[in-house]
């Protein structure tokens, strides 16, 4: 294959793949075409970023061999991926421009028009531009002051006004990146450690259980008081008031619970400002509140599996028995239910174990590397292992990628655990709004470039002659800037340690400031209480599954007989009625014909629904109940098990699937004496 099919390769796949992570996060029916399109733009351009930059440095790896080799391609081999250096840098511009316009342009503007209240797309779009407009006169007001001061202090030409500007840009992206990445480098190997035991991994369970009970219950109460703000006015304004559309339009995106408020609160304050607000408010509260209830069902499904697993270590038959799950009941079922209970109680912990000491071995090696950038002479031990190792093309390209891509997760990763940041949230199940996958892209955006310059420096292969450099530009020909450069990073060290100590949530609790807490409440009291919650959610389960099953009975016998009253178990039911008859319900043979006809021995019970005079077999097959309905470990009806017991074919269970020849639903129920 060609370089440049290669590449289109690589480029169709990376769209695939951040269409689909995309997809997991968000419904394509609920959120805006335009906070998919462009978020799906941003991923695509900042993992490109990622993708393209071990590229790049094989690229100039090969420029510089023909360089030293009087352009000699047989001493040189050409990489499989090689990109001419003109090419490389028309790529490198687009991608970097594109997130710059992205992050400090449209996604800014986007997301203050979807988080306006008004009720017009013209009304938002001018909201927007307003909020944005003053933001960006302050900017530029502060970097006009900054650049007549370095021109008249004589720093600055004005041919490299351009690169000023992107590598202040960069400077800000710095400042992200060892704070983020800081953070990520001591948190991820931490993690990891705790999946690898189970004991820990339920503790976390339990006390996330209380942080989400208090986040949904939260949620609720701030809902609960918003709509009875919109009670208020909905019964405050009447029909022919000039406000009842708009109105009309808040009740309009107001969840079911606003059926069920009778009595309104707050000012009551009829203006186009106020009714904005509210439905803005409206908008927010309603995601918020089902998001914090679908991140309460996923903790408590995984709270209960967690459980589950813990209880089946010494289980004799070695089988994970799942509390609420249905069993296995394919081909090989047994072998598959032996390789999940070994995988869940050996192999899984140990994986997460080893993935846990291999990232903090990438860890340590990335502090080590910031520590020692001022160095005249490079200490990085990734450096090292590529000049010592000579690698080339391929291996390169992998090796390079690896600690790149897990410097990346690092910095992103905290960006969602800061909770002054919990405004924006990405929830699986399709549960994120459209605000916070805009701001994901945003900040991923400002954090693809400068993290990528930064990679450059520790793995000390950021030569004047890659392609990446030539269009970011040089940070060196600033002096300050160039200090910036190698000194700031030096202080991903304190943010580690402080990360190892707590030190975050220490200040948090001294100050009361909940905002800012990175990690949860650890304590005896927390504990406790997450160990009820779970007691009480477990219970309420097993005692909804019990209430499912028997609803599932009854609704069988309702739908047999129509009967109006309470209903039974079918078998007492029928017998008690028809007792006086002397009937009872047996099972049948099925090489045994059935009388079809309409004439019925008088002694016998009348059946439920009569078959057609013609003496033809009914269009429905003929059913005799006779013990309770067989039913499945989840409550399902067992067909299969009915149609061998009792001679009933699946095609006669009108109830249990759809029956194209019997509208009405009747099961015919034959006497005794036909058996």
């Amino acid at each position: 294959m060609s370089t440049a099919g290669v590449l289109v390769v690589e480029i169709i796949a990376l769209c695939i793949i951040v269409f689909l992570i995309l997809r997991k996060f968000i419904s394509f029916k609920r959120t805006v075409w335009y906070a998919i399109a462009t978020t799906w733009i941003g991923w695509v351009l900042c993992f490109a970023i990622v993708l393209m930059l071990p590229l790049d440095i094989t690229n100039t790896d090969h420029q510089i061999c023909l360089d030293a080799n009087n352009q000699s391609e047989e001493l040189c081999h050409e990489p499989a991926t090689y990109v001419s250096p003109s090419a490389m840098v028309v790529q490198w511009k687009l991608l970097y421009w594109g997130t710059f316009v992205l992050s400090w342009v449209v996604f800014p503007i986007l997301q203050s028009y979807w988080l306006a209240g008004d009720f017009t797309r013209g009304e938002r779009m001018i909201r927007s531009l307003k909020e944005n407009v003053i933001l960006y006169i302050v900017m530029a007001v502060a970097g006009v002051v900054f650049i007549l001061g370095l021109l008249i202090a004589k720093q600055l030409q004005k041919e490299q006004l351009m690169s000023l500007i992107m590598a202040l840009a960069n400077a800000y992206g710095l400042v992200l990146v060892v704070v983020l990445m800081g953070y990520g480098l001591v948190d991820i190997p931490r993690y990891l450690f705790k999946m690898g035991s189970r004991d820990s991994m339920m503790q976390f369970f339990q006390l996330k259980a209380v942080e989400y009970k208090d986040g949904l219950n939260k949620a609720q109460e701030d809902l609960t008081t918003v709509l009875k703000q919109v009670r208020l006015i909905d019964n405050k304004v009447r029909e022919h008031d000039p406000y009842r559309i708009y109105v009309d339009k808040i009740v309009n995106k107001c969840p079911t619970e606003y059926e069920s408020i009778t009595e309104g609160d707050g000012d009551g304050e009829l203006s186009y400002a106020n009714l904005s607000n509210l439905h803005a408010k409206v908008k927010d509260l309603r995601h918020s509140a089902q998001r914090a209830l679908i991140l309460y069902e996923m903790l408590l499904k995984r709270a209960h599996e967690e459980e589950d697993i813990i209880a089946s270590y010494n289980a004799p038959d070695r089988v994970i028995h799942w509390s609420f799950k249905r069993p296995r009941t394919y081909r090989y079922a047994t072998l598959v239910n032996k390789l999940e209970w070994v995988w869940l109680v050996y192999l899984y912990p140990w994986a997460f174990r080893l993935l846990g000491l291999a990232s903090a071995i990438l860890s340590v090696m990335i502090v080590w590397c910031e520590i020692t950038l001022p160095a005249h002479e490079s200490l990085s031990p990734f450096a090292s292992i590529i000049t010592k190792s000579h690698m080339k093309g391929f291996g390169k390209q992998l090796f390079v990628f690896i600690p790149l891509a897990y410097m990346t997760l690092c910095s992103y990763t905290t960006l969602f655990k800061i909770r002054i940041f919990n405004y924006y949230r990405l929830v699986p199940h399709h549960m994120s709004d459209a605000n916070s996958i805009m701001f994901s892209a945003n900040y991923l955006c400002r954090l693809a470039a400068p993290l990528a310059y930064n990679f450059l420096a520790i793995i000390s292969q950021g030569s004047a002659q890659s392609s990446f450099r030539k269009v970011m530009g040089e940070m060196d020909s600033f002096p300050f800037l160039s200090a910036f450069r190698t000194g700031f990073p030096i202080l991903v060290i304190v943010v580690c340690l402080m990360a190892i100590f707590k030190v975050f949530t220490r200040m948090a609790a001294c100050c009361c400031i909940k905002s800012l807490r990175y990690t949860i409440d650890e304590s005896p009291n927390a504990i406790e209480m997450g160990i009820q919650i779970l007691r009480e959610s477990r219970q309420e389960k097993m005692a909804g599954a019990k209430n499912t099953n028997k609803s599932i009975k009854e609704s069988i016998y309702a739908r047999f007989s129509k009967l109006r009253g309470k209903p039974r178990d079918i078998e007492a039911q029928y017998n008690n009625d028809h007792a006086k008859d002397g009937a009872t319900l047996k099972p049948i043979n099925k090489d045994t014909p059935v009388n079809t006809s309409k004439s019925i021995n008088n002694s016998a019970p009348p059946p439920l629904s009569t078959s057609s005079s013609s003496g033809k077999t009914p269009a429905r097959s003929t059913a005799i109940l006779s013990t309770p309905t067989v039913l499945t470990s989840s409550g399902r009806v067992d067909t299969a098990s009915m149609a061998a017991k009792y001679g009933i074919t699946k095609k006669g269970f009108g109830l249990f699937g759809k029956n194209n020849n019997n509208d009405s639903g009747d099961v015919e129920l034959l006497p005794r004496d036909n058996v």
